[in-house]
């Protein structure tokens, strides 16, 4: 992360997870997306700000970074 913020110090890093292995990835990212598991729980949110996806992986993946690429008028 540190070399693409140097690179590029607009660029936007996005992360998806759904297990307690991926926090240190989504604390790390700009937008953090926590993806439903099939069983409809969700990993425990760090922050108000993250978001959470609608769907359980892969629906669920599609739906949110269409938001996110859409929120970043890509």
């Amino acid at each position: 992360v540190r070399f693409y913020k140097r690179v590029n110090p607009n660029i936007k890093i996005i992360a998806l997870g759904d297990s307690d292995n991926d926090l240190p990835m989504l604390k790390r990212a700009d937008i953090p997306i926590v993806i439903k598991r099939k069983d409809g729980t969700f990993l425990k949110k760090d922050d108000s700000s993250w978001r959470i996806s609608p769907y359980p992986a892969p629906k669920g993946w599609a739906c949110v970074i269409e938001e996110v690429l859409e929120d970043l008028n890509f």
